[in-house]
């Protein structure tokens, strides 16, 4: 029994128009009540899946919840929304022509002012889900991309850990003591392969630069502004970053920082691939000498050697230009990493122990694998790409239960028309060529609209893609196919329905 037929005959029955709208109202809040307490449900687990993803660029994420105000604001919508939604088909409820409406109920063909709209409704779903689906498909590709890249780094059986190195070691001169009889004894725990340390953490961590120039000023331009880095000489194995030339540092090799009163050591500092090509562009860098801070301080240092780049400023930076410096007693690095055989946790109770037997004072922070930091730093990135993912999957699910909707609406309201085709010679084909004609032809202008729409739209997501352009003929042709097949086999249902029609059933009953 339809809508109508149902409210012609609870009028019939006695029932008053003042208490049909507030049943039909009721019955449309109990259903946007339903629909509220299910979006307040993802919304928690929403908010859990992005805590445990850890992602630093959301402030205090860990602390965030579901507050009171925001959800007061949307019980108030979803009850408006609810008390909207049902006053519009109460008010066209049938308070005269009753007989009319029994018999005809199923079989009225509607307006074209109602078929229209419906269709205007499927248009707009279908661009909704194009917009938000090409949006899902260009952070998806790009992410893709990103974690695709060369870091230069070696990530795997590698732990991270920060040693929070307290100033007083800097004061009493012991720093460097502790960082070697920490990487004597972690060297010699079974499993670990090597262990350095780095003063900012691969990937994530902050970014100190300087200008940096050939001493003999043979390159033309303005010097370029580098990145630095104190380090050990078991980092370089400890990350897998390979030396291309000349030699890592040793004990002999002294920071490049001399306290007040005390002579000055020769400076000796390394620097990756990409810079040694920038300052010596047809020469080897080895034994040349650069300037420190040109510009400014102004320090001589000769470069010892050359390691691989790598994309220490994160995945989405380029590689980058990089100078390494020698630690010592006024330059300790705290970053350590520990390349292992094994599974790298296996080894941090080990290590913590060490830590504790040579300082029962010093904490241990951040403890994670590499593949574990370089997950971390692009989890904004996946939870654009997972956020976005989601909703265009509602606005697809919505748009494809849109489509049979209406069509099925459609259908069972031309019950009589087709049963007349049919009579007239009309085969099951033509009836559901109709019916998928009459189901995609909104779907069409839908996706003409949203590609509009996101071409328009794409360039402001720009920014938030890596590798790949705002208009991507591959991304938008596969929202196309994904949209054309949902909305086919949305069109697929109704259509056999009207297929199955018994010519004399419909006319009889009609």
């Amino acid at each position: 029994m339809s809508r109508q037929r149902e409210i012609a005959v609870r009028t019939a029955l006695g029932a008053g128009r003042a208490r049909l709208i507030r049943f039909v109202m009721l019955e449309s809040l109990l259903l946007s009540v339903f629909g509220g307490l299910m979006g307040l449900l993802l919304a928690y687990g929403g908010l859990r899946a992005a805590q445990a993803m850890q992602i630093t660029a959301i402030p205090r994420l860990a602390d965030a919840g579901l507050n009171a105000w925001v959800l007061g604001f949307t019980a108030l919508i979803v009850i408006v929304t609810g008390v909207l939604s049902g006053l519009a088909p109460a008010l066209r409820a049938p308070s005269g022509a009753i007989a009319t409406t029994l018999r005809d109920g199923d079989h009225q063909t509607g307006t074209r002012r109602h078929n229209r709209l419906r269709s205007v409704l499927v248009v707009a779903e279908v661009a909704l889900s194009f917009l938000l689906l090409v949006g899902a498909g260009l952070l998806i590709r790009s992410f893709t991309q990103l974690t695709s890249v060369n870091l230069g780094f070696q990530i795997e059986k590698r732990l991270v850990l920060t040693l929070a190195i307290p100033g007083s070691y800097f004061e009493k001169h012991i720093g460097k003591q502790f960082l070697d009889r920490f990487f004597e004894r972690v060297s010699a725990v079974p499993g670990v392969v090597a262990a350095g340390a780095i003063s900012h953490r691969p990937v994530e961590g902050g970014n100190p630069g300087m200008n940096i120039d050939a001493a003999d000023h043979s390159r033309q331009g303005a010097p370029p502004w580098v990145q630095w880095r104190v380090v050990t000489p078991g980092y370089f194995p400890a990350a897998g970053l390979p030396l291309l030339q000349g030699r890592v540092f040793n004990d002999g090799d002294k920071p490049v920082w001399v306290e007040p009163g005390q002579p000055v050591p020769p400076r000796r500092v390394m620097i990756t691939k990409r810079l040694a090509k920038r300052l010596f562009p047809n020469q080897g860098a080895v034994g040349r000498h650069v300037t420190l801070w040109a510009g400014q301080a102004g320090l001589d240092a000769e470069v010892i050697g050359v390691a691989g780049d790598s994309r220490e400023r994160g995945l989405s930076a380029n590689l980058a230009l990089t100078v390494y410096l020698p630690f010592g007693v006024n330059a300790l690095p705290g970053e350590v990493v520990v390349h292992t055989s094994g599974d790298p946790m296996a080894v941090v109770p080990t290590i913590r122990s060490i830590v504790a037997d040579l300082d029962p004072n010093l904490p241990i922070a951040d403890v994670r694998t590499f593949a574990e930091v370089v997950s971390r730093s692009v989890a904004p990135e996946r939870f654009n790409a997972i956020l976005l993912t989601v909703l265009s999957g509602l606005a697809l699910l919505l748009a494809t239960t849109g489509i049979y909707g209406v069509l099925a609406y459609s259908m069972s309201r031309r019950t009589a028309e087709i049963g007349l085709r049919v009579a007239l010679g009309a085969s099951r084909r033509n009836i559901l060529a109709m019916t998928i004609g009459q189901g995609m032809r909104p779907v069409l202008c839908g996706i003409i609209a949203g590609a509009i729409g996101a071409a328009w739209l794409s360039r402001y997501v720009a920014t938030l893609l890596f590798g790949i352009k705002p208009f991507d003929a591959i991304t938008y042709g596969a929202v196309a196919v994904i949209l054309m097949v949902t909305a086919l086999a949305a069109c697929i249902v109704p259509g056999r329905r009207a297929m199955s029609t018994d010519p004399a059933v419909a006319l009889r009953t009609d």
